[in-house]
């Protein structure tokens, strides 16, 4: 009897992170599907830089901020047969919506005076 094990297959990714467009405080949530003899590992990174605990097929970013925006986030996935580096997903952030505000401009207040009011030597009386 002739038993065959294969080898380990390399990871390969099946559904690359796609683009994602927040509004300012809102958070973004970017995953990729992979393939390969388990287990897979995963990290996220950030323009180029590894994320802390970002270690599942799914990253979901902390509250945004515009200095976030034209960030770049791709995974490298790896088991013991190799590595799979997905292609980059942008993150856009607009602003947050701002409350209207009124303003209303200063001025004098009114005097009002009686029918019965008389100025008498710069004095009122």
């Amino acid at each position: 009897m002739l038993t065959v094990n294969a080898g380990a297959v390399a990871p390969s990714i099946t559904m690359q992170p796609a683009s994602q467009t927040v509004t300012s405080g809102q958070t973004a949530t970017f995953s990729v599907a992979a393939a390969g003899t388990a287990p897979l590992a995963y990290q996220w990174k950030k323009n180029s830089v590894a994320i802390s605990g970002a270690t599942s097929s799914a990253y979901t970013t902390a509250a945004t901020t515009s200095s976030d925006s034209g960030a770049q986030f791709t995974v490298v996935v790896s088991n013991t047969a190799g590595t799979a580096t997905s292609s980059a997903a942008m993150l856009t952030v607009n602003a947050g919506a701002v409350a209207p505000s009124i303003t209303i401009a200063a001025r004098k207040p009114n005097c009002h005076l009686g029918p019965d009011s008389h100025f008498f030597r710069g004095r009122y009386r």
